[in-house]
């Protein structure tokens, strides 16, 4: 898991259970979206959008 994704979950908890309900397939392409992230705002739709 990116640094950035940790991180990111570590300080949203809604976020966090949002992804710790997800299958591992849904973790794996939140993953792999994570990776291409190349900004903070990309990060902050990425993560938000996991519980909205």
């Amino acid at each position: 898991m990116p640094i950035c994704l940790a991180a990111s979950l570590a300080a949203d908890s809604a976020a966090r259970d949002a992804f710790a309900k997800m299958t591992a397939q849904q973790q794996d392409a939140i993953i792999f979206r994570a990776r291409a992230v190349r900004s903070r705002d990309e990060l902050f739709h990425l993560v938000s959008g996991m519980y909205r």
